[in-house]
């Protein structure tokens, strides 16, 4: 699976409904994992630190919502919201702020589910004319970013919730030779900048 590239986000973030929209940002510009974003809530934000919490994660089964509270380990850590992800807290603010959960799936009022948020998911790349992958490229996508603009393995391990730098390497090693292109512009640039 490769990742979304920048024009692709750009289409799918036109295509996408009002409601559905920060979603996606907020999604692509954290690498968290589904079960860990459908269980945001407005009290794991800290807005002044620009950081996230991650200390639940939230399934559905047997159409009862579950949440499991992450005790320990790398999966439990504190998130850096860069600005794409917190502009995109403020529009899903006009839908949730005065609501428990971030994420709420406009048609049922409860949060997203995986199968909910995949239909939806499916209809947006169908009508921006992108090809369907599962909403894991968003992790996949966060991953090659991030690696393109410079930032260690190890950080960006940490920023995705691995329990170790061999985790990101092995699920994401077929994304290094974009990653690399991209450091290898940043050098250039920055290389031409300084007159070297």
């Amino acid at each position: 699976m490769s990742p979304l590239t920048l024009p692709e986000l750009n289409t799918i973030s036109s295509s996408a409904s009002l409601e559905f929209e920060p979603i996606i940002a907020f999604f692509n510009w954290t690498g968290l994992s589904t079960s860990e974003l459908f269980a945001l809530k407005w009290t794991d934000i800290n807005f002044d630190d620009e950081l996230v919490t991650i200390s639940k994660t939230l399934r559905f089964e047997n159409g009862v919502f579950i949440e499991d509270t992450v005790k320990h380990g790398a999966r439990l850590r504190e998130v850096k919201l860069f600005n794409p992800a917190l502009e995109a807290l403020e529009r899903q603010r006009n839908y949730t702020g005065e609501q428990d959960f971030i994420f709420i799936n406009p048609n049922t009022s409860k949060p997203w589910n995986i199968s909910s948020f995949t239909n939806t998911w499916k209809k947006t790349l169908t009508k921006a004319n992108v090809e369907y992958r599962r909403p894991h490229v968003f992790r996949a996508t966060y991953a090659n970013i991030m690696m393109g603009l410079g930032a260690s393995t190890a950080w960006v391990s940490y920023q995705m919730g691995h329990s170790s730098i061999s985790t990101l390497t092995t699920l994401h090693s077929s994304f290094y030779g974009m990653a690399n292109q991209s450091a290898e512009s940043i050098i250039c640039n920055s290389l031409e900048a300084l007159n070297l």
